[in-house]
């Protein structure tokens, strides 16, 4: 019989948790000596906003892609293409 593995459904989409997990990081920091500790949560928490910034410039990349995409009816209006291949 095969183990399962452990699940469990987040509470908050990726985008917040990324901008709330290293604000209490920074906090925690702040209160601790200079030390391996202290860098290893202020380290922790410049990956989380290197991790914030690269989701945030694929959302604009996305973006673009999609506004590329509209096509220009005969009317001269914008129309957005929708079906299963488009957002």
């Amino acid at each position: 019989m095969q183990q399962q593995r452990g699940r469990f459904k987040h509470t908050a989409p990726l985008d917040q948790r990324l901008v709330e997990e290293p604000q209490p990081l920074r906090q925690e920091a702040q209160c601790t000596y200079p030390g391996i500790e202290r860098e290893q949560l202020l380290r922790k928490a410049r990956q989380g906003h290197t991790t914030l910034a690269e989701q945030m410039r694929e959302l604009r990349e996305l973006r673009k892609l999609v506004r590329s995409a509209e096509a220009k009816t005969p009317n001269g209006r914008r129309h957005r293409l929708t079906g299963p291949g488009f957002i």
